[in-house]
């Protein structure tokens, strides 16, 4: 829908391990915001698809191997924990 639509796109950080290629990124493909993680090295992007109403950001736990969820809805504030290894 580029071009023809206004997206919202927001950097929200690189893997904080050293070597990791991994970008995390807000987007707004879905008229929301959403997180998405891209593999700058390898173009492979892995879409969370979490199924929460309300909008959704993200963090880099310290050591990669998650994130830190935190998802807004009716005025009401939750934290998750995405783990990558049980996905």
């Amino acid at each position: 829908e580029g071009g023809r639509k206004e997206l919202g796109l927001e950097v929200l950080g690189f893997a904080p391990v050293d070597g990791d290629t991994r970008l995390l990124i807000g987007h707004q493909r879905r008229g929301r915001w959403e997180p998405l993680v891209w593999d700058v090295a390898t173009g492979e992007q892995t879409d969370l698809a979490l199924e929460l109403p309300g909008d959704v950001s993200a963090e880099w736990y310290p050591d990669g191997s998650g994130l830190l969820i935190v998802h807004g809805f009716e005025a009401r504030s939750e934290l998750f924990r995405y783990d990558f290894a049980e996905r």
